[in-house]
């Protein structure tokens, strides 16, 4: 996009003006103020110097500036809007990426877990978690979980709410400790292949990037 803006000497408008991002500008936002009802107005634009995306603000009611000769033109062209889409991926698929290396830390039913802190299970034991509840001690909130060490089932025996009983199978062997206890085994099995983030980064940018 093209932004002319007006030059001031002394607060005073000059007549002249100034050009800047010809070809460069995306596209241009309005962004409200919360509560006072003043916006302003800016510009994402390209810079090549920096090879990144800019906000540029020109016009503002929160400051007082009402100068009718700032203008936006949006003339981004071909060239510039895949510089700046491979730019929006790359900085999506980093957050992604982050995102990605956290959440496979997180403990979740069905992943490997081993136990390394607390005294009531063994620390080292090892097993899948199979259930999570959420507990209350003495206005303390804590997440109890259920860990199976090994594969063994047994049928245990239900009853409906109309007096049908059924049979559910159930891990045999089972211990159960806070989640502050354990940690996952090898959480690096449970990040996103980079294929899989690229993909992700790239249909983001596509629905919800404005170029």
């Amino acid at each position: 996009m093209t932004i002319v803006s007006p030059k001031y000497e002394n607060y005073k408008f000059t007549g002249e003006y100034t050009t800047k991002y010809v070809g460069a500008v995306l596209c241009d936002n309005i962004n409200n103020y919360l509560g006072d009802g003043d916006y302003s107005l800016s510009a994402n634009v390209w810079d090549e110097e920096t090879q990144s995306v800019k906000n540029i603000p020109y016009w503002s009611t929160y400051t007082g500036s009402s100068d009718p000769h700032s203008t936006v033109t949006v003339d981004a062209t071909e060239e510039v809007k895949e510089k700046a889409s491979k730019y929006y991926v790359a900085r999506q698929f980093d957050t992604l990426k982050h995102k990605s290396i956290n959440d496979s830390k997180q403990i979740m039913t069905g992943r490997e877990v081993i136990v390394n802190r607390g005294r009531k299970v063994p620390q080292g034991t090892t097993g899948k978690v199979v259930f999570m509840q959420v507990t209350n001690y003495s206005y303390v909130k804590d997440v109890s979980v259920c860990i199976a060490i090994d594969d063994e089932m047994m049928d245990v025996k239900k009853v409906g709410q109309k007096g049908t009983e059924y049979t559910v199978q159930r891990h045999k062997n089972t211990v159960w400790t806070s989640i502050k206890n354990i940690d996952v085994v090898n959480p690096e099995q449970y990040v996103q292949t980079d294929a899989e983030l690229f993909m992700y980064a790239t249909q983001y940018v596509k629905n919800n990037v404005r170029m």
